[in-house]
């Protein structure tokens, strides 16, 4: 299976420590399976 996230750079190791609490929905690592639904800025 292949997931997205919004990123533009490769993501070896997921380090949830690094994520913010009061951003979007929470403190997590959000993917998707659908490339369309990522917007990479």
């Amino acid at each position: 299976m292949i997931l997205f996230h919004g990123t533009n750079t490769d993501i070896e190791n997921i380090d949830l420590s690094r994520s913010l609490n009061h951003k979007d929905f929470g403190k997590g690592f959000y993917l998707t399976d659908s490339r369309e639904k990522v917007q990479v800025l």
